[in-house]
């Protein structure tokens, strides 16, 4: 039988859950459910860089009214350069759905009992026995084309699994991530976000929802509303071919799938005024790295801001400025000011490029603005 997708839009979202796990013929294994949303860093939600709260809220409803369910923790891990997940999920506001629900609970991924199995990668115990509803944000991405059901199951993983996943090859590793067992995808994709992991995102507001069972077939539909082709996602090719989505009949797609945008395939080189970023397999950690080292100390604590005004000042000067990140990144080529390698991959891929090594895995926001003052480093003048 093909495979349901189910597109609908997000109005009422506890009639349009419901009608997203009907229309999947959706039934829990277990009377306990495990929710992962994306929570990767503290944004409001409804900005499309999160997991509305509003979603969570309605598939819980929906959980306990139509399947009695029992027990719901909701877990996720944060990026590796924040201090720990609990305050990321409190920080976005999931401990109010704590206290709206009796027996839910938020579950820090790095302070959890593991599963000391013999798999590829260390996963929460908490998994086993549980139903596993992957609750994912549908966004382009700046590193991985797109991030949505798939790259969302990252968030499962301990600090130094995803760390091994950007040093060992960031797009075969993602593509092993499908077998971790989740039951059921719903997507929001009520607001979502066009550029993940860029210097400048722009809101999407495409109010709909996408459900399957397969994470593969949710990402496939998911690509095509953003207007992306699944060739330009290089992680999506091996569990398309394995799981043969793409071919004829083999997906039921139930609403209108149609691209509600066209969005440009992710790139390895980004300019911004005069500043040019070479991006490898680069983890989130070196990406806000190199956007503290932009924005200076001297906007430490608003780094957007910093960054935007650096970029623009930026183009007061007469020669570039160049910062490369992540494993297999592109040769900075050309007439540069200055050269800033960020963190351990860029360091020991270019050894004799010469500029600023910022060292670490990933470097530290801290240590870049000491090197800096250390180095006199000030836009001021620019």
């Amino acid at each position: 039988m093909p495979e349901k997708v189910i597109i609908h839009s997000a109005r009422n979202l506890f009639a349009d859950v419901r009608h997203c796990l009907n229309a999947v013929e959706f039934t829990p294994k277990h009377n306990e459910i495990i929710l992962k949303p994306n929570a990767v860093s503290i944004y409001k939600s409804g900005s499309g860089h999160v997991t509305d709260l509003r979603l969570v809220d309605a598939l819980i409803q929906v959980l306990r009214e139509k399947y009695g369910t029992g027990r719901i923790w909701i877990m996720d891990g944060s990026s590796v350069f924040l201090r720990d997940s609990m305050s990321i999920l409190k920080g976005i506001g999931y401990e109010k759905i704590t206290r709206k629900h009796t027996e839910v609970e938020l579950v820090d991924v790095y302070d959890t009992p593991l599963d000391q199995g013999e798999g590829r990668f260390k996963l929460p115990a908490l998994l086993q026995g549980r139903t596993l509803i992957n609750l994912p944000v549908l966004k382009g991405h700046a590193q991985a084309g797109l991030t949505c059901a798939v790259k969302n199951l990252k968030g499962l993983l301990q600090k130094e699994d995803k760390k091994r996943f950007h040093q060992t090859g960031l797009h075969e590793n993602l593509a092993m991530l499908p077998s971790i067992p989740s039951e059921l995808t719903l997507v929001d994709a009520i607001t979502c976000q066009s550029c993940e992991g860029d210097f400048f995102s722009r809101k999407l507001k495409l109010n709909l929802l996408v459900c399957a069972k397969d994470p593969v077939a949710a990402d496939i539909v998911g690509a095509g509303l953003l207007g992306l082709e699944i060739a330009t996602i290089p992680y999506l090719k091996t569990p398309v071919e394995q799981t043969q989505l793409m071919a004829p009949g083999a997906l039921e797609i139930i609403g209108d799938a149609r691209p509600c945008v066209a969005l440009s395939p992710f790139r390895t080189r980004f300019t911004h005024g005069k500043i040019e970023v070479f991006v490898g397999e680069a983890c989130s950690g070196c990406l806000a790295s190199m956007l503290a080292a932009i924005a200076t100390y001297r906007h430490k604590d608003h780094i957007t801001r910093g960054v935007i005004l650096n970029a623009l000042r930026s183009l007061l000067k007469r020669r570039r400025e160049a910062y490369v990140l992540g494993k297999n990144a592109p040769q900075p080529i050309g007439n540069f000011e200055s050269i800033c390698l960020m963190g351990d991959c860029a360091c020991d891929q270019f050894p004799g490029v010469g500029g600023t090594n910022y060292h670490g895995c990933p470097p530290m926001s801290e240590d870049i603005w000491q090197k800096q003052r250390n180095q006199g480093i000030s836009r001021k003048s620019l």
